[in-house]
Formats: C-alpha cells, structure tokens, sequence
C-alpha cells in the first residue's frame, strides 16, 4: 500500500528540468528544411542552425525562459524541446531547473500553440520531459514516494528505486484514441560544485542533494497510422499535458 503518512506537496513545488513536444508527420507532409516556423514562435531567427540533408536532420535553437529552446526534425519526427542550461564557470549552485513545473509547461505549450497553424498533418503526439521535487535528504525522498507509487518504499533500507510503468487511457479530445501514459520515478540525487574559471583545484566533498525525479511520456497511440484530425491535434497536445501534470500531482494511478 502507498505510504500516505507524507502529504503530497502542490503541483507547483515541481521543477522543470525538460519539457518536450513530438510530432511524428504523415508520409511526405514534412519538408526538409522547414522555413519560418521558429520566427512564427519566437519572434526572431534563431540563434543556431544545423541542417544536413545526407541524414536529413535539421536544426535550430535560442535561449527561452532562461533555457534552451531547440526545434528538430529528423525523417518524419518533430521535436520542440525546452532544457535548462548551467554555467559551467560558476559550477552547478543548485539543482537545475527552468523553474516552477506549471509556470513552465504554460509558457511553453503557448509557443507550441503559435506553431501548430504551421505544422504539417501528424499521426501521432507526445508531451514529455523531466521534472524534480526537491526534498532534503535520501529517507525523506523514499517516504515522499510512496506517497506517489502503490507501495511504499522502505526509507532506511532502499536505494537505486526505478519504477516504470504505463498506464493506457482513452482520449477524451479524440474518442477511440488511446493514449500512453508512460511515467519512470526514481530518488536523484546530485552534488554540487563550484570551480573558479581557470583553477584546478581539489574540491571538497561536498553534501548531496536530492529530488524525486518523474519522466512522464504521454503520446497517442503508436498503431494509428491515420493523419489525426488538424482540429483536435491542438486539444490533443493540451490533453497530453494535462495527463503528464496529473502524474505529478496525483502519482501512479489507473
């Protein structure tokens, strides 16, 4: 049974670390080097471009919300990933982040939102990433989880936990669809430094810190081959994140 002894904090103590969005298009909707889609979501061209047509990638990037925000289309596959960036001359001061889990996924669904007039016919959605709930040592992060998992683990007696499973539904903004909701827990745990620019120096041991990590992946089913209504494919990705905050403020559930 989940250990219910430890309440489960509100959904905005989660911290993005990553949030992604992936369109897979139907055969021959996508061209190669997609033109004016990040000016159509940024406002302004990006900051990076890489194209190869040999491997048939293509790629562009810039700073977001004080992340990375990149855009990339190999074959048929698009992904929108926002990931927050460290500076590697102040070393890492705390765990990374882009900042409170909702603020984040708003910000972000609202470029993604911007594009989707310009996006090509798809059959298949995700909305994924990486989000942290900090807590302040191993025990508690164990007892935190088995408020989130259906069983609880032992806090003094556990380490490296993985759990992964998925758990199916039925869309609601395309009846009929299934819909995967994929999700991985595990206690991170980080250490952090701080190395002068230009020093070699031999660092301290310093304390550890920790988070529950949660990877929700929540896409459309793999099987339909069907370009999905163009409609529904806005209430769709507004769908799949929704289920992805559900995992973080609820835990595993059928």
């Amino acid at each position: 049974m989940p250990d219910r002894s430890m309440s489960r904090p509100g959904i905005e103590a989660w911290r993005a670390y990553q949030l992604r969005a992936t369109f897979l298009s139907t055969p021959g909707a996508l061209p190669l080097e997609p033109r004016g889609w990040w000016e159509s979501v940024l406002g302004e061209p990006p900051e990076r471009v890489e194209s190869n047509r040999k491997v048939g990638r293509h790629l562009e990037e810039g700073p977001f919300l004080g992340g990375l925000l990149t855009v990339s289309v190999v074959a048929n596959r698009i992904d929108w990933v926002l990931g927050a960036v460290t500076d590697a001359e102040r070393g890492l001061e705390d765990i990374p982040a882009l900042g409170s889990y909702p603020a984040v996924r708003d910000a972000f669904l609202e470029r993604i939102f911007r594009w989707l007039p310009s996006a090509p016919a798809c059959h298949r959605v995700a909305f994924g990433g990486q989000l942290f709930l900090p807590v302040t040592d191993r025990e508690e992060g164990y007892r935190l989880l088995g408020a989130y998992l259906p069983f609880a683990p032992n806090p003094e007696g556990s380490s490296d936990l993985r759990y992964q499973i998925n758990r199916p539904r039925e869309s609601r903004a395309q009846p009929g669809l299934p819909i995967n909701r994929l999700q991985t827990w595990c206690l991170a745990s980080f250490r952090l430094h701080v190395v002068p620019a230009g020093e070699t120096l031999q660092l301290p041991k310093l304390p550890k810190r920790f988070s529950i990590s949660l990877e929700p992946d929540v896409s459309t089913d793999a099987e339909f081959h069907e370009p999905l209504p163009a409609d529904r494919v806005h209430d769709l990705v507004a769908e799949l994140a929704g289920l992805a905050t559900e995992l973080a403020a609820e835990g595993d559930r059928p």
